[in-house]
């Protein structure tokens, strides 16, 4: 495949569309979630963290950044595997046959597709990296049979491997010799089905490579310790196939999550709108390709089958384990990473089949256009849950709170919060206990408490309050996995309220903040503490306490 102007004016709006979208993830500059956790490991904790969760070979990928990196540089790192999908899906569809322009308007909808929103957190490094080798894996497999260069076949086989850590990528192992097929009979002038079958069956590797990486990982990474059930099977492959069909149509969440103000969505469609703009004038100008082959209509129903198999096969290994993949909140949208792979090709093989030619672009540039507003949304709501995590994180009122405090959270700046997202009580404490150098307080946030006289979650002065966090705080020291086993209880209860001054700024504010706290940053933060009131009342703790794990 010859890079001239044409494909140079195709990919450089795809990475126009894709930082517009994305961008912003690079900014984030300090943990969430589980990163938190990540963080605190030494070599030899994070060695047995992935060791027990059966996942070794992601300890390597992790590891570097936990040891040596910060938020804003593993924020980076999947922001480049990300975009690096876009582009190998845009090589990848030509190479197997797929007109320059059919490729064009499917990675760029993938480059823009609204899922796996997670995918800035350390956590979800591994499945960045994994989805990059999957992708190149499959661009170098085309490239091989085009040029008969069979030692291309090795690097294709290091990178399935890699890209098999992520468990789910498992399933679709059968892209691959999918491609190879797609490619002989596109480069056979008869077309014939046979000779493709035959050269796919030819590369043994291909279907070797799962089936031995599985054995393997059943025999010498069995899990164990805190997570000798994690990822065991919960129900059998028919069942597992017809939940998953049933979590693939349910997928799509409720619009506010979307947009959780009418000021994101009139913003986001503004500059939505913007973006199909210049992407027009951009084809007009450089008169870049973009007429959609229609092909037969049983050809395109035919694809339509096939990728929506390919979605099934990305969300099965999740459902079969018991997990939900859905887009209802922030963390949970990791679990849809494998599906992120062939998500766009998807959604324009589908418009193919349903429109007439002439209007797919058309069609795609509105779909284009709702996915950048979701994107833009999604952007907006991190950039001001960033903004605020910074307040709290370097609040000079929480700095004061004495050792050993167990703290009920009050999330009255839950606007903040990307997605609506409530702070887990390891997130929470993390986040509290940044000023110190040791974990010397427990807080759990409202939005993990039921008081049971209303049936609702607990509210300031809630009887059902202490008891609870004390509770939390009692389990937490016998938890190594979270790394508060050295917390005492000094026999005070605080609640904390978090009462921001303004609304979470606006997208293009939002931006100017990051830039802040990257250039700026003594004087950005400064400005966030002084925008979040941090009121600190004393509860009575009764006879709660907490101490050190007891050692049997």
């Amino acid at each position: 495949m010859i890079i001239d102007q044409k494909r140079i004016a195709h990919i450089s709006i795809i990475l126009l569309v894709y930082f517009v979208c994305f961008g912003a993830y690079n900014f984030v500059n300090l943990p969430f979630w589980d990163d938190w956790v990540l963080s605190k490991y030494g070599i030899d904790g994070l060695w047995d963290l992935f060791g027990q969760v059966g996942r070794r070979e992601q300890y390597f990928m992790t590891a570097p950044f936990v040891f040596f990196g910060k938020p804003m540089i593993w924020a980076v790192i999947s922001f480049v595997c990300w975009g690096v999908v876009a582009l190998s899906v845009y090589a990848a569809l030509q190479l197997v046959g797929w007109t320059r322009a059919n490729a064009f308007w499917a990675s760029l909808l993938t480059s823009a597709l609204p899922l796996n929103q997670a995918r800035f957190a350390l956590a979800m490094t591994p499945y960045a990296i994994s989805a990059a080798s999957f992708a190149i894996a499959i661009v170098l497999l085309t490239i091989s049979v085009r040029l008969h260069r069979s030692w291309l076949r090795l690097p294709v086989a290091i990178l399935l491997l890699l890209s098999f850590s992520t468990n789910s990528f498992l399933t679709m192992f059968w892209l691959a010799p999918a491609a190879v097929y797609l490619t002989v009979r596109h480069l056979d002038p008869l077309h014939r089905t046979w000779p493709a079958i035959r050269s796919s069956l030819l590369h043994v590797e291909l279907f070797v490579l799962p089936v031995a990486y599985w054995i393997s990982k059943a025999l010498f990474q069995q899990t164990y310790g805190l997570y000798t059930n994690y990822n065991k099977f919960q129900m059998g492959p028919i069942e597992g196939v017809l939940t998953t069909l049933l979590k693939l149509v349910r997928l799509a969440p409720d619009f506010p999550v979307f947009f959780p103000t009418p000021s994101h969505a009139y913003e986001a469609a503004a500059i939505a709108i913007g973006v199909l703009i210049i992407v027009v004038v951009t084809i007009r100008r450089t008169r870049t390709d973009i007429a959609v082959e229609q092909g037969t209509r049983s050809t395109n129903w035919l694809l339509v089958a096939g990728l929506f198999a390919a979605a099934i096969t990305a969300l099965f290994p999740y459902v079969i384990v018991g997990i939900d993949p859905r887009y209802h909140g922030l963390w949970e949208t990791r679990h849809t990473t494998t599906l992120a792979i062939v998500g766009g090709m998807l959604v324009f093989a589908v418009l193919r089949a349903v429109l007439p030619g002439r209007f797919v672009p058309a069609g795609s540039l509105t779909v284009l256009g709702f996915f950048v507003a979701v994107d833009v949304s999604a952007s907006r709501q991190l950039l001001g849950d960033v903004y605020e995590s910074n307040a709290i994180v370097h609040s000079p009122t929480i700095a004061a709170i004495p050792p050993g405090t167990m703290i009920g959270l009050i999330e009255d700046d839950n606007a903040y919060r990307m997605f609506g997202r409530h702070f887990t009580f390891y997130d929470a404490s993390s986040m509290l206990n940044a000023h110190a150098d040791t974990d010397s307080l427990i807080a759990q946030s409202q939005f993990e408490i039921i008081d049971p006289a209303t049936g609702d979650y607990v509210r300031t002065g809630s009887p059902a309050f202490p008891p609870a966090v004390a509770r939390i705080c009692r389990n937490a020291v016998n938890m190594p996995q979270y790394g508060f086993g050295d917390v005492v209880s000094n026999g005070l209860f605080y609640e904390v309220s978090l009462r921001p001054k303004s609304d979470p700024p606006s997208f293009i504010s939002g931006l100017g903040i990051a830039f802040g706290l990257l250039f700026d940053h003594q004087n950005t933060v400064a400005k966030a503490v002084s925008n979040l009131d941090v009121i600190v009342v004393p509860r009575p703790l009764g006879e709660e306490e907490c101490g050190h794990a007891v050692q049997n």
